[in-house]
């Protein structure tokens, strides 16, 4: 439970807490497992998220030019109609 909690909220604090008050009737003796389920699910999120906002295109290094062909041909589309 504690591991669900913490994926779809990503606050492991706020976890921790909910699910301490949700089995409070299992006793103390349940706080280290759930801290620990808690810990493990927050860092496994961590590890396989992708990370937010570094998506950056890469700039051609200088001295370098793009792709493009040397010499290239106009060709007109079949449909198109020339006069």
């Amino acid at each position: 439970m504690a591991a669900t909690v913490v994926s779809i909220l990503r606050l492991p604090l706020s976890a921790t807490v909910i699910v301490l008050l949700l089995t409070s009737k299992a006793g103390l003796a349940t706080a280290p497992l759930i801290i620990v389920a808690v810990v493990v699910a927050n860092l496994t999120i961590q590890t396989l998220s992708p990370a937010r906002g570094t998506a950056t295109p890469a700039a051609p290094a200088a001295g370098t030019q793009p792709a493009v062909p040397s010499h290239t041909t106009a060709t007109a589309n079949p449909g198109d109609s020339q006069t």
